[in-house]
């Protein structure tokens, strides 16, 4: 199965100072001041620490309907969500992205220096798979093939427990994933999802914030970091 490294140095490019930001209410750097400069430091600790892995792979779909999906082998997905966001794919690709145990790095830090840290790791798992999103669709785009936006459990109507399908196909504990009983991933900085493949355009979708139940009361709705987590 492939495995795509996905660089730390994706937090020194743009927008991810304005990410943090717009997240914390902290500039990074001498700007922000005191707090500001804590915030580079452990945005700095953290490129140094670790590095995003992402496996995936990709399975033919031999059954859809409207509220499942069948890959190959008999996985089967569920969830009200899953023709909205990948519509009828020819095959889907299967996805976890990691930045490992991080644990360490966050002993001893006070309060703030721990939200700091999980904000900037937070940002890290948000931007790698922007970057892993874009470079296959590049690779899929060559061969005029189309992806749809992703699908990740417990999120927009897709179960929780398609977690296990995604496991299923991918054996994660080969990059040091596991999944506990309760179907959380660990370690916490992981992410995982589904992604549809199609000879034709999929059709648009309402933006996140549409579909969001907080969409009339979100402090963001109207900055550059509305749907950035789409």
């Amino acid at each position: 199965m492939p495995l795509q490294i996905l660089t730390p140095d994706l937090l020194n490019r743009e927008p991810a100072d304005r990410f943090f930001a717009r997240m914390t209410g902290i500039d990074p750097g001498e700007l922000g001041g005191e707090r500001g400069m804590l915030a580079q430091r452990l945005k700095e600790l953290l490129r140094a620490s670790c590095t995003a892995r992402c496996l995936f792979d990709e399975a033919a779909v031999t059954a859809a309907g409207p509220d499942d999906l069948t890959a190959a082998g008999g996985v089967v997905f569920t969830g009200p969500g899953l023709e909205r966001a990948l519509g009828s794919p020819k095959k889907i690709i299967a996805y976890v992205l990691t930045l490992g145990d991080l644990s360490a790095l966050y002993h001893g830090k006070d309060m703030l220096g721990q939200y700091l840290l999980d904000t900037w790791a937070s940002l890290y798992c948000e931007l790698a798979f922007r970057e892993f999103y874009e470079r296959i669709g590049n690779e899929y785009g060559a061969q005029k093939l189309f992806l749809s936006s992703r699908c990740s459990p417990g999120y927009a109507g897709c179960k929780l427990a398609n977690q296990a399908g995604i496991f299923a196909l991918l054996e994660p504990e080969k990059i040091g994933v596991t999944l506990s009983s309760g179907l959380m991933m660990i370690p916490e900085k992981t992410v995982s999802g589904i992604i549809g493949v199609s000879d034709r355009p999929f059709p648009s979708e309402p933006s996140t914030c549409d579909r969001c139940t907080l969409r009339e009361t979100c402090k963001s709705r109207d900055s550059s970091l509305c749907g950035m987590w789409r």
